[in-house]
């Protein structure tokens, strides 16, 4: 009988040894994402790693490593009730008006390597689906003896994991709140460009082509896709980044993040791999041999992540960023992609990517002591938001029928 065994590692040097081990499991399990990846984890950890430690789980059957859950664990200030505005301390930097109060609950935390700088808050654990079920209960056995958490948090988990998930954790006593994240984020599966472009409306197909020709009309177009050269690429993200609108935010906004020099520090550490060339990606758009466009993405064995892009002010109002997508569906044919990741929601996304994905935020609380008043407080607040919202809601429909009967 195999022997099942769960690890806890704390240091770099170990997260080092494992590397090998940690890309062979990724090129095994077909729902892999970039965010469970040992890339994404070692340059995360380097570049936002203040008041941070590594916490990574791996799961070993006869010394073979079979599963991972990258955690990161960290001591945090939290409002009683929880949400996805913030994960670590310094989130808070980026929320706008009075979202950064009552912050006072210190709590000391496990998380999935996520942050608003890094453009993402999704990551789960890495494993084959045969051994997921295993993985899970060796997570709950760990949580209930290990007494250096209060909470866990996985902030961007896809349905499906996070139901498999709450289940096994409940039946360990440990105690779980679960919340549908409203926006889904979007993306598309891989098909020759010319029956993508030939299903989409009458109105997108008129819109794509002038979109086109006011391009070629401006100047020389010209797409590309290019996995080399990636520092100088990324420097050059940066300089467009600058002077992006992006820079600024807008009315309404509940969030904003500007270039940070931890933002710059993190895509370096990316690019910079050895094996770099693998997994990155930038496609570029140019107009007159001037970058207008330019999207950095991670990619899998099957999988691209559009994690990042900026526009150059003077073009914008050409939408560059459209014509792109063409450039991006022959890359993906070239290179066995079958599902691209916009890694977003906006008008300008969903014009390409129609397939939503869907995700809940999971709070794990042990059963006992500080953990469990905490769970308590965020449910009774919780129950009294809802209970706010369905007396709003019939409030406004007695006024209503009162305004209807004069």
């Amino acid at each position: 009988m195999s022997k099942i065994k769960l690890d806890k590692i704390q240091d770099y040097k170990e997260i080092e040894n494992i590397q090998k081990q940690w890309s062979q499991l990724s090129s095994e399990v077909n729902d892999d994402q970039v965010f469970n990846s040992f890339h994404w984890y070692q340059a995360w950890l380097k570049a936002f790693s203040t008041n941070k430690n590594i916490h990574l789980l791996k799961l070993s059957s006869d010394q073979q490593c079979i599963g991972i859950i990258p955690l990161v664990f960290s001591v945090v200030k939290r409002r009683p009730w929880f949400s996805m505005h913030h994960i670590y301390s310094e989130d808070l930097n980026f929320l706008i008006g009075n979202r950064k109060s009552a912050n006072f609950l210190a709590l000391r935390q496990l998380s999935i390597p996520a942050n608003f700088q890094s453009g993402s808050i999704r990551g789960s654990w890495l494993c084959k689906p045969e051994y997921e079920t295993i993985l899970l209960n060796e997570l709950a056995k760990y949580l209930r003896t290990n007494q250096e958490w209060d909470i866990l948090i996985f902030p961007g988990l896809e349905q499906n994991k996070s139901n498999k998930l709450s289940s096994i954790l409940k039946k360990h006593g440990l105690f779980i709140q679960c919340k549908d994240i409203e926006n889904p984020l979007f993306g598309f599966s891989i098909r020759p460009w010319e029956e993508f472009f030939k299903n989409k409306s009458k109105h997108f197909r008129n819109r794509y082509r002038a979109v086109e020709n006011k391009i070629k009309r401006f100047g020389a177009l010209e797409t590309i896709s290019r996995s080399d050269q990636l520092e100088t690429l990324a420097e050059e993200m940066f300089i467009l980044a600058e002077k992006s609108w992006k820079q600024h935010p807008k009315k309404g906004q509940s969030w904003f993040i500007p270039l940070t020099e931890e933002f710059k520090n993190f895509i370096r550490l990316i690019v910079r791999q050895p094996d770099a060339e693998n997994f990155c990606v930038f496609h570029q758009v140019k107009i007159n041999g001037r970058l207008a466009f330019t999207m950095f993405s991670m990619k899998t064995e099957s999988k691209m992540f559009a994690l990042f892009m900026y526009f150059e002010p003077d073009f914008a109002k050409l939408s560059p960023g459209r014509v792109v997508f063409k450039q991006i569906f022959q890359w993906a044919e070239e290179n066995n992609i079958n599902w691209v990741d916009m890694n977003g929601n906006s008008p300008a996304v969903r014009l390409f990517a129609d397939e939503p994905v869907y995700f809940k935020q999971v709070w794990i609380f042990k059963p006992q002591g500080y953990s469990f008043l905490i769970y308590f407080i965020c449910s009774v607040l919780d129950h009294l938001v809802e209970w706010a919202k369905y007396a709003s809601k019939l409030i406004t429909k007695i006024t209503h029928s009162s305004k209807n009967q004069a």
